[in-house]
């Protein structure tokens, strides 16, 4: 019986090692997964912000930032209330969507 199991676990032995014993892990590819990472926050940095503010009139405006933080667009005006300066947003959105760009010759 002593000798069966030992050929037993000696058979188990060789055949493990004949095939190779288990394949390699496949390792997680990380440096895909930050470019995707690294590509959004590109975007979104890319986008800017716009700020909106009251200013010491007490009328609302805007500010429209690059990813810089440099100041790209600001209004010739303020609204009197914050709805205001929203509609204003949402019109130049609209305009800067359909409209193309034009040279002017003073």
């Amino acid at each position: 019986m002593r000798k069966l199991c030992g050929l037993l676990v000696l058979a188990l032995v060789l055949g493990v090692l004949a095939t190779g014993g288990p394949g390699p892990a496949e390792a997680q590819d990380k440096t895909k997964k930050m470019k995707e990472k690294d590509k959004k926050g590109a975007k979104e940095a890319a986008a800017g912000t716009i700020e909106i503010y009251k200013d010491k009139g007490g009328d609302y405006r805007f500010r429209i930032r690059d990813a810089a933080g440099k100041v790209l667009a600001m209004p010739a005006r303020g609204r009197e209330t914050r709805d205001g300066v929203l509609e204003d947003l949402e019109v130049i959105k609209a305009t800067m969507e359909k409209a193309k760009p034009v040279d002017v010759k003073n």
